[in-house]
């Protein structure tokens, strides 16, 4: 989980890690360390899409799959 703030408001988000593998390259055997990295390496385009999704929806909790990144 990580926090992002969209609008003032802080809102909770999760990405699955189905989309870690899909859209950042994440091995389906990786260590944990190694998703931290891929996380670190996606961070701007994961929050953008956690703060379009959040703005969209008005919620304050976001969870990111796969098909969030396919557009």
């Amino acid at each position: 989980m990580f926090t992002v703030v969209t609008a003032g408001r802080e809102v909770k988000a999760l990405i699955t890690r189905t989309a870690l593998e899909q859209y950042f390259w994440l091995g389906p055997d990786a260590s944990d360390g190694r998703v931290l990295r891929i996380f670190a390496d996606g961070r701007h385009r994961i929050t953008a899409v956690t703060q379009r999704l959040a703005l969209r929806s008005g919620a304050t909790e976001v969870r990111l799959d796969a098909d969030d990144f396919a557009s």
